[in-house]
């Protein structure tokens, strides 16, 4: 016990008179933060259902079957993820599905076309766009409301739809006259002409992120054809695999991914060349594909062996989720929970030249209205008790990642200093002084600063 204090007082000591050196104010902030959920939404056409994957585990955590409609086919993401709007095909209906209870909340049966299949949300969250494959309209869903607002004319059998990433255009591919109307959605009116494609089946479409490109597979032609959006034209085409279908886009625009579905392959597309640089085999039948938010991820469902495909982009390394029976997902299937709010802990240490130490600690828990006191400690319950840790010092830059033995890292980057734990996410932040920046710049002060000021930090808060 005696040795315990003792070396607590050496650590309190070293601390303090380095931070006398180098500063005589500290700002800590510890945070407890949690990314995004992110869960993959495939619709089962044959069982009249919904499986829910979560990303990160890869893995089926829930299925919402009560309120789906006969034959849900296409499935789209609000940009807030908070709801999932799903086309029901073989009821023309549309199930909304609300993320944070995954049940159905409502449901929009009046004035949808027959046999809806593609499915889009607007950019602002405020719009969703059906293309009524049985007819030749695509109806307007005001999600407000979540009630059909118009019913635009388009052409005959439209499949895919997709919004420019600024909401101003909507891009439909019609089936029947191997063309892509394009509507103005502030009027929501079709723009004349339309786009010819020349490729018999237009179905599966995507637009890159700056919204110069539109992607859209021709099923029955075997190839992927490249709309340039500002001349609206074909600029060049892509010889993909068998009955191309699917389609999506990197966020990085780099790649597009293609689902084959009479060879049973993914089609990769590098967007400089226009040329397929791999083929990637994936289960039978592959309709629906989506990409993670970060790029590292595709997601494809394989209506033939009630799989998902799950390809690694950078390995190319395939896993496979079982899920229901003819899984289609037709659309961006993929959708991230709002971020939850950040617990947060902030201490301001004052340290004087007489060693007089004051101190204020507040805890606010942003999950809850609740504002915590700083006696509850609960939001470091995941924080090793023995100090496990490792010191990397990095310029202008944070760590990227941490793997699991390791507790703790250091790094110092632009102006502060931060520490980041692989177990509960523990941020700390410190601001250097701008007289002192050159000295912490270096790296044997920085390494032994850091350390002895994280030291400090988990004796102090963590313990």
């Amino acid at each position: 016990m005696g040795m315990r204090k003792k070396s607590d007082l050496i650590i309190l000591s070293l601390t303090v008179l380095l931070l006398i050196i180098f500063s005589s104010t500290v700002l800590i902030v510890a945070a407890q933060s949690t990314s995004p959920t992110t869960y993959a939404y495939i619709t089962n056409y044959d069982d009249d259902s919904v499986s829910i994957i979560d990303i990160a585990s890869n893995t089926v955590v829930g299925t919402v079957k009560d309120g789906i409609g006969d034959k849900p086919y296409g499935v789209a993401a609000t940009p807030d993820g908070t709801r999932i709007y799903v086309a029901n095909s073989g009821s023309n209906t549309i199930s909304v599905i609300d993320i944070d209870t995954n049940t159905v909340i409502d449901a929009v049966e009046e004035d949808i076309g027959e046999n809806p299949t593609g499915i889009a949300v607007s950019p602002d969250g405020e719009k969703v766009y059906v293309a009524n494959h049985g007819e030749t309209s695509i109806s307007v869903i005001d999600t407000t409301s979540n009630t059909v607002v118009d019913n635009v004319e388009v052409g005959d059998s439209p499949w895919g739809v997709v919004f420019s990433p600024d909401g101003s255009k909507a891009y439909v591919t019609i089936d029947i006259g191997k063309t892509i109307s394009v509507i103005d959605t502030n009027t929501d009116s079709v723009i004349l002409p339309t786009v010819s494609v020349d490729y018999e089946f237009p179905g599966g479409i995507a637009i890159n992120s700056a919204g110069t490109r539109a992607y859209v597979t021709c099923g029955k032609s075997n190839v992927v054809s490249i709309i340039d959006t500002t001349t609206n034209t074909v600029i060049d085409t892509v010889p993909v695999g068998n009955y191309p279908w699917g389609i999506a886009i990197t966020p990085d625009g780099s790649k597009v991914y293609v689902t084959n579905k009479g060879d049973n392959s993914v089609s990769v597309i590098d967007t400089t060349s226009n040329a397929v640089i791999n083929t990637i085999k994936v289960g039978i039948s592959p309709c629906g594909v989506a990409v993670t938010s970060d790029g590292s991820l595709v997601y494809v469902t394989n209506s033939g062996s009630k799989s998902v495909s799950v390809i690694d982009t950078v390995t190319k390394d395939v896993t496979q989720i079982n899920v229901g029976s003819k899984p289609c997902g037709f659309g961006q299937f993929i959708a991230s929970l709002p971020e939850s709010k950040v617990e947060t802990t902030e201490s301001t240490a004052e340290y004087r030249d007489d060693d007089d130490f004051e101190s204020s600690v507040s805890l606010t828990s942003k999950n809850s209205e609740k504002e915590s006191s700083s006696e509850e400690k609960s939001i470091f319950e995941n924080v090793p008790s023995p100090i496990n840790y490792v010191i990397n010092i990095f310029q202008n830059e944070s760590a990227e990642t941490i793997s699991s033995p390791i507790n703790y890292v250091i790094s110092v980057f632009g102006d502060s200093l931060a520490l980041t734990s692989d177990e509960g996410n523990i941020n700390v932040s410190k601001d250097i002084p701008e007289a002192s920046k050159s000295i912490w710049k270096h790296p044997i002060i920085s390494t032994i600063v850091a350390g002895i000021a994280m030291l400090y930090i988990k004796k102090r808060f963590f313990s």
